[in-house]
């Protein structure tokens, strides 16, 4: 995977998550200049749940090299997924 498709995926979980649309008053070349030159993020909104904030920012390092891969997010998302799974179980 590459590191932008990890920034986009990033970008995609804020989309779902805030129901909005990204940079909306931006067009693309103020974009890539936010982006890639200012390294700006998107807002975070109160009341995300740590693990989706730990997701985006783990796919928006500024380091492209330490962004998380698919791979590692998949364990991610699976172990959370198990975890709510067994408190389901539990109530």
């Amino acid at each position: 995977m590459a590191a932008a498709d990890a920034y986009s995926f990033g970008v995609l979980v804020w989309e779902a998550l805030s129901r909005s649309q990204p940079w909306r008053e931006l067009n693309q070349f103020q974009i890539i200049n936010v982006v890639g030159m200012e390294s700006k993020r998107l807002p975070l909104r109160e009341g995300t749940p740590l693990l989706w904030l730990r997701v985006m920012d783990s796919c928006w390092d500024r380091n492209p090299r330490r962004r998380q891969t698919f791979e590692q997010l998949d364990r991610v998302l699976r172990a959370a997924t198990a975890q709510l799974s067994e408190c389901r179980t539990q109530l």
